[in-house]
Formats: structure tokens, C-alpha cells, sequence
């Protein structure tokens, strides 16, 4: 589903808060060995991804990062929706409250 394509962030809000314009610039895409990269803004980020199934489906991202923005990617996801040119993403708490959602488009 992922890989084979180039994705934007069409949406990251974190904690009710709209982070989307942190992204604006950049382009992802992840290739069928797990690698995962992100590009623009003068950047290159580099990592992996792994889909699962763990009590519903799950990704996991590492861009392995301490810097802004991809750092807040370094997660392991839920998978809410799936289609094929929109992938949303939910991270939980502990109480089960959603703190984040991102969500991803295809481009290409």
C-alpha cells in the first residue's frame, strides 16, 4: 500500500494542535525493504517502517532523528483509514485518548 509511491503529510495535528505547515515542503515514500525516507526543505531524512497487526493494524516509523519535524514520526502508529491515496494514522495514550493524528496522501 505504502511503498511504490511518493506521499505528502496532508494533516499532523498533535495534541489539538495543527503542526501540517511543518511539512508542507517535504515529500515520503517508503520502499518495499522496510526503508523509509523523507525529502525537501533542504533535507534528507532516513529510516524504516514495518506494517503489523497487534490488536488491529499498526505502523511503525523511525526516521531515526532527534531533529524536527520526522522526530515526531518516531512511533508506533495505529492505522485508522486506509484507501488507496490516504493513509490516517491515530496515536493513543494510556488512558486511550487520541493525542495525535497524521495523516498521509498519495501524490504520485
Amino acid at each position: 500500500m505504502l511503498s511504490g509511491g511518493v506521499w505528502k503529510v496532508a494533516s499532523y495535528v498533535d495534541q489539538d494542535i495543527d503542526e501540517t505547515e511543518n511539512y508542507a515542503d517535504y515529500v515520503l515514500g517508503f520502499n518495499e525493504n522496510g526503508r523509509a525516507f523523507a525529502e525537501g526543505a533542504g533535507n534528507n531524512y532516513f529510516g524504516s517502517w514495518i506494517a503489523y497487526r497487534n490488536e488491529g493494524l499498526h505502523l511503525g516509523l523511525n526516521f531515526r532523528t532527534q531533529n524536527e519535524p520526522f522526530s515526531e514520526f518516531i512511533n508506533r502508529w495505529k492505522l485508522n483509514e486506509i484507501t488507496l491515496n490516504q493513509v490516517e494514522l491515530k496515536d493513543y495514550n494510556s488512558n486511550g485518548e487520541i493525542e495525535r493524528i497524521l495523516i498521509l496522501e498519495k501524490t504520485q
